[in-house]
């Protein structure tokens, strides 16, 4: 008995000793003419410290994921920011430039550089829409707003096209997050989130990306429109179940009192209403408001004389904003008398040809 627990007790202390370390990044950093003193390394919440000797200073840590940081000299300005990871990274410069500081080593940080790059092109070409438009009259600052969606469109290309190339980058979720509003279906934007590497699937940011992909596949057209209820103006409950068979065709339409985009299509909502509430359209708009005063009033200002619900949850806490998988304020979903989504997204005139098509 003593000779097998010796054994497995040696057993147990070979494999503590080949157990994987934990992965951490190391800072080696050399800033000339800086001598001696104290550094700071300041991470959002988290700051370390580091005292400098002959130039020369070192960090050691780990991060869950590639994280934003900057350092900060005691005495003098801090350098650019420049994102860390778990790897062995080597900064360097002189005091008397220390925004121009050189880091290498950051797997991260160097796609940062790059993508920046390409985003620097088209902040020069939003300025300079910008720089007109001021001082433009009426019929210019139309064309300028016109060019300043063709330059977004174009530099969500060209976000799409980083992702295709770099896979494997950490920015890639947080781009595929800012140009989610851009996908027109579940199945395009599967299409790109299904590209990012398997590596990256174990962070928050990639987790919630293929969580959205999931919701948007359950309200896409031919689905059955998830069921809610919510309480009106008066307080009572209104259950969307309950709407749609009492019509040939339900808008629901998903608004706020502060969204300028929502107020203006508003004036066509009840153009459409006027027009075609007597064949068949009922509309409930679903507001996501925090603030009953505001929506009230926007709701009698902009005449929305239909059935408008509000649960003045913040965004990230509103159950209904999971369900519909809502990437902006302003999204519609047009429901037959069965609650089946037979269109989405439709304003303006696209609104009311699509209604005169399905209800004349």
């Amino acid at each position: 008995m003593r000779e097998f627990l010796i054994i497995t007790l040696c057993l147990f202390a070979l494999s503590c000793n080949h157990r994987t370390e934990e992965p951490k990044y190391r800072i080696e950093g050399r800033i000339e003419g800086l001598s001696n003193g104290k550094v700071f390394l300041e991470c959002k919440e988290q700051k370390d410290s580091s005292i400098i000797e002959n130039d020369k200073f070192s960090f050691e840590g780990s991060v869950h994921e590639p994280r934003i940081c900057k350092l900060v000299f005691e005495g003098y300005g801090s350098t650019q920011e420049f994102y860390i990871e778990n790897s062995d990274i080597k900064i360097t410069g002189h005091i008397d430039s220390l925004q121009l500081v050189n880091l290498s080593g950051s797997k991260t940080e160097k796609e940062w550089l790059l993508y920046q790059d390409i985003e620097s092109v088209f902040a020069e070409e939003y300025a300079e829409i910008e720089r007109e438009y001021e001082a433009a009259n009426s019929e210019r600052q139309a064309q300028l707003e016109a060019d300043y969606e063709q330059v977004e469109l174009r530099q969500v290309e060209a976000q799409k096209q980083f992702v295709k190339t770099n896979p494997s980058s950490f920015l890639c979720i947080g781009i595929l997050s800012e140009i989610d509003w851009s996908f027109t279906s579940a199945s395009e934007y599967d299409e790109y989130v299904s590209l990012l590497d398997t590596s990256l699937l174990k962070y928050d940011g990639a987790i919630a990306l293929v969580d959205l992909v999931k919701r948007m596949k359950k309200v896409e057209l031919g689905e059955k429109a998830p069921d809610f209820e919510m309480k009106d103006m008066n307080g009572k409950f209104i259950r969307l179940s309950e709407l749609y068979p009492q019509s040939e065709l339900l808008l629901l339409d998903f608004w706020a009192s502060s969204c300028g985009p929502c107020r203006i299509e508003n004036a066509n909502l009840r153009m459409a209403y006027d027009i075609y509430s007597d064949k068949g359209l009922e509309i409930l708009g679903v507001s996501t408001d925090i603030r009953k005063e505001p929506w009230v009033l926007a709701i009698e200002k902009d005449g929305l004389i239909w059935n408008n619900v509000c649960s003045f949850e913040k965004w990230g806490d509103n159950e209904v904003v999971a369900k519909y998988a809502l990437r902006q304020v302003s999204q519609n979903f047009l429901l037959d008398k069965t609650g089946i989504i037979i269109a989405k997204d439709l304003r303006g005139e696209v609104l009311i040809s699509k209604l005169d098509e399905l209800l004349n």
